[in-house]
C-alpha cells in the first residue's frame, strides 16, 4: 500500500432556486431538438457533435452561479449541527459557514432561498467530491475584523427554513392508527423507523390530535417512541434537481423514530418463554439444546458482522461514557461520545463498535451525528452512540 496524504479539501455550489422550476420546460425542448438532430444526416464529425451535447446537458442542469474551491487557496470552516425547538426536540439539521477573506461584495451575489451544495474529498491525490449535504440558503452576512480580515457567515437550512417542520398536518388525527401508518402521515417520505414488528403495529386508542409535526413528535414521544432524531439525505445536485423538475421540496432531512428499550424487552420475553416451556418426556432435551445454541451463535455471528469499527475510521481517542437516568432511579442508560476523522459513510441508526480502556468490545448504534469541518484545521465527525448493552426486564427494573 503506497502512503496517502490526508488532505481535506471542499467545493461549495451556489445555485439560484427559480431556475430549478424551469428545467421541465428545457427537457421539453431537449427532447424536440434530439428528434430533429435524428432526422436530419449527420453532416458533423463525432468530436463536435459530442461537445454540443454536453453543452445543452451543461445548460440542462442548471451550472451553478459560483463555486468555491480551497484548492484555490480559500479558507473555509463548516459546522453541522442539529436545529432545537423551543421544548428541546430536534426539528433540522444546520449548517453554519465561514468563509474568509473573500471580495468585500461577495454576499451581493447571493439571496436568501438560495441552494448551497458541499462537497468534500478526502485526500490529496483524489480528484473527485463527495456529497455532504444541500439545503436553502439564509440571510447573508458578513464581519470584519480589526486584524484586516473580513468573513462571510451563510446559513444553510435544511426543513426548518421551508416550514416543512410547522406545516400544517392533514389528517390531524391519528387515533385508531398504527404507530408506523401515523409517523408515515405526518412524516411522509422522510421517515426511517427503528423499531420492532410489535411497536410498529401498536394501536393508539387515546385521542391523539397533532396539527403540526412538532405537535406531533412531542405526544408520540411520551408514550410511543424513545427517540427522534434527524441525518441528512444523501442526495447529489442531480438527484436534487429530478426532483426539483416535479415540484418536490428536496432538501429535507430524514427524521428517525427509534424505540431502543422495546427491541430488548422483546428479547428478554423470548428467553423467559423458552424457559418457562414445560419438559415434554418423549423428547431428548440433550439433542434439542445443541439447536438452540448453535442458532443463538449463528444470530450472533451475524449481529457482530453487522457494526462497522469505529477503529477503521480513524477514532481520534477512546469514547466517553455517559449515563443518563431515565422514568425511574433503578432505569440508567449508557450512552458514549465518540470523534472520528470525518466521513460520509456513517449515519445516524447505524451499528458501530469498538475496544474501550479495559479491551471490552462495546457495541452502540449511532444516535446522533454533528460535525465539524475545515481545510486547515480540524475535520471530525462527532457521534453520540447509544449503548445496545441497555435493556430492562419484564418488571421494569435495570439490570
Amino acid at each position: 500500500m503506497e502512503p496517502r496524504l490526508l488532505k481535506y479539501d471542499f467545493k461549495i455550489e451556489f445555485y439560484d432556486q427559480p431556475k430549478i422550476y424551469e428545467i421541465p420546460k428545457k427537457e421539453n425542448e431537449t427532447q424536440t431538438e434530439k428528434a430533429k438532430e435524428k432526422s436530419t444526416p449527420k453532416e458533423k464529425p463525432k468530436e463536435e457533435t459530442k461537445t454540443e451535447e454536453t453543452e445543452e446537458k451543461k445548460k440542462n442542469t442548471n451550472e451553478p452561479k459560483i463555486v468555491l474551491r480551497t484548492t484555490d487557496g480559500i479558507h473555509i470552516d463548516i459546522q453541522i449541527s442539529d436545529v432545537y425547538t423551543s421544548n428541546n426536540y430536534i426539528c433540522a439539521k444546520q449548517a453554519k459557514l465561514t468563509i474568509w477573506n473573500l471580495p468585500i461584495d461577495f454576499n451581493d451575489n447571493l439571496q436568501s432561498g438560495n441552494i448551497v451544495t458541499i462537497y468534500y474529498k478526502k485526500f490529496a491525490e483524489v480528484k473527485d467530491y463527495d456529497f455532504i449535504m444541500s439545503g436553502y440558503l439564509g440571510t447573508p452576512m458578513s464581519t470584519d475584523y480589526p486584524s484586516g480580515d473580513f468573513s462571510v457567515q451563510l446559513e444553510i437550512h435544511l426543513a426548518s427554513k421551508s416550514n416543512y417542520f410547522h406545516r400544517a398536518l392533514n389528517p390531524n388525527q391519528f387515533q385508531g392508527m398504527t404507530v408506523e401508518n401515523a409517523i408515515k402521515s405526518a412524516f411522509p417520505s422522510r421517515n426511517i423507523i427503528n423499531m420492532t414488528y410489535e411497536n410498529k403495529k401498536r394501536i393508539i386508542n387515546e385521542s391523539f390530535c397533532a396539527n403540526t409535526p412538532v405537535e406531533f413528535i412531542e405526544k408520540i414521544t411520551k408514550k410511543y417512541v424513545q427517540s427522534v432524531r434527524t441525518d441528512i439525505e444523501p442526495k447529489d445536485h442531480t438527484q436534487l434537481i429530478r426532483e426539483a423538475s416535479l415540484d418536490t421540496t428536496h432538501t429535507e432531512c430524514n427524521y428517525i423514530f427509534t424505540n431502543y428499550v422495546a427491541i430488548q424487552t422483546e428479547t428478554e420475553k423470548k428467553e423467559e418463554t423458552e424457559k418457562n416451556k414445560p419438559i415434554q418426556k418423549d423428547k431428548n432435551p440433550k439433542t434439542e439444546t445443541p439447536t438452540t445454541d448453535t442458532k443463538e451463535e449463528e444470530t450472533k455471528k451475524d449481529t457482530d458482522k453487522d457494526y462497522e469499527p469505529l477503529e477503521d475510521y480513524l477514532l481520534e481517542f477512546i469514547p466517553q461514557q455517559e449515563v443518563t437516568i431515565g422514568s425511574n432511579r433503578n432505569i440508567k442508560f449508557i450512552y458514549w461520545n465518540a470523534k472520528i476523522m470525518y466521513t460520509h459513510k456513517l449515519k445516524v441508526g447505524d451499528k458501530v463498535s469498538f475496544i474501550d480502556g479495559t479491551g471490552k468490545k462495546i457495541k452502540g448504534t449511532i444516535s446522533q451525528a454533528d460535525a465539524v469541518l475545515s481545510n486547515i484545521g480540524e475535520c471530525s465527525l462527532i457521534l453520540k452512540l447509544y449503548d445496545d448493552a441497555n435493556f430492562l426486564n419484564i418488571k421494569g427494573e435495570a439490570k
